[in-house]
């Protein structure tokens, strides 16, 4: 966050932060509501953490690759920049990801 961030700021553009989670179908919509909830904040922290302001972020409940491309879509990305969490599932949603998106997408 802290580069994209950093890139942003240098590049005079604006960014948003998308997360997306897998949608269980066991959970009841509360159960959902409160799971984002706890994600958002999490999220917060690790803004305030890090000293990020003002980055507004959707919590998206589907599929990496379609979510991702869908919200660059909405907002007429013209770059994607994706992190890395655990190496196995990251490698993956980085691949699915990249052969989906609407534009360059570079990694952390």
């Amino acid at each position: 966050m802290q580069w994209a961030a950093q890139f942003a700021r240098a590049a005079g553009a604006s960014w948003k932060l998308v997360h997306v989670i897998p949608h269980v179908a066991e959970l009841s919509q509360e159960e959902q509501e409160d799971r984002k909830r706890r994600i958002r904040v999490a999220i917060d922290g690790l803004q305030r953490s890090a000293r990020i302001e003002g980055a507004p972020l959707n919590i998206v409940e589907e599929e990496v690759g379609n979510a991702v491309r869908e919200e660059a879509q909405r907002y007429n990305a013209d770059l994607i920049i994706i992190g890395r969490g655990l190496l196995n599932e990251t490698l993956s949603h980085a691949y699915e990801i990249i052969l989906q998106a609407p534009c360059p997408t570079l990694s952390l």
